[in-house]
């Protein structure tokens, strides 16, 4: 009897030792650990060009054997990582060249979230506050003329604590094959402890499967830049 109480122990313990090896995903990442190397597993999971990109930035710190701190711009809302470039010695001596990492292009798009009826945000927008320039629109598709009664929009600038520091009414739109345009260029810059944004629509029908996007001119144009490296949308580049 004491034998087979303490065989079922021992099967209890395995099955849950194995459960838990499932769970932590013990058999994946040891495998991972077997086939990769430290480099590809890193690339695998932070990604190369996507996402962190800390095999680009490593592949560009092997490469350059950078004697300054540069400026790292990532465009996917992901963990800072210009510590792997940092020189400590050299806290405060940048040069002028910059990283641009998932660079979108000449403009930043941001598609809005519906939070109830009429109204969408951009949540974390102070994320895009470093890489977008004044001249920016809010673009909203399949909108029918008919659905349009003096269509206006309120824009509502809340800081981290969710309370409205500034609201703004904008009345004029255009309409453009089935889009309407609301020319925005807000100047971002004289918004502080800017945190997220709500737009809140009065007398216009959108429909469920609308896109309502926040298009804003990149800071950062490439044209305006010597490319130093470049790999699909990462670039190392200085300043011409």
């Amino acid at each position: 009897m004491f034998i087979v109480k303490k065989n079922k122990i021992k099967i209890i313990l395995f099955i849950s030792l194995f459960c838990f090896l499932l769970l932590t995903n013990f058999f994946s990442n040891f495998f991972n650990i077997i086939k990769f190397d430290y480099d590809q597993r890193i690339i695998k999971v932070y990604g190369y060009c996507s996402k962190e990109s800390i095999g680009y930035l490593n592949y560009l710190k092997n490469k350059y054997k950078f004697n300054k701190n540069i400026k790292v711009i990532n465009y996917v809302h992901a963990a800072n990582v210009s510590w792997i470039l940092t020189i400590p010695k050299k806290i405060n001596n940048y040069s002028d060249e910059l990283i641009l990492l998932n660079y979108p292009g000449a403009t930043v798009k941001v598609r809005l979230q519906n939070i109830s009826i009429n109204e969408y945000n951009v949540n974390n927008f102070y994320f895009f506050l470093d890489k977008i320039d004044d001249s920016n629109y809010l673009e909203i598709d399949k909108i029918n003329i008919e659905d349009l009664t003096n269509p206006q929009l309120e824009i509502f600038f809340n800081d981290s604590t969710g309370k409205t520091f500034r609201k703004i009414k904008i009345t004029n739109y255009e309409f453009y094959q089935n889009k309407i345009i609301y020319p925005l260029n807000i100047n971002f810059k004289e918004l502080q402890n800017l945190f997220s944004i709500i737009f809140k629509f009065s007398n216009i029908n959108i429909k469920k499967d609308s896109e309502l996007i926040f298009i804003a001119k990149n800071k950062y144009i490439i044209s305006n830049y010597k490319i130093l490296d470049k790999y699909k949308k990462c670039y190392y580049v200085k300043i011409k």
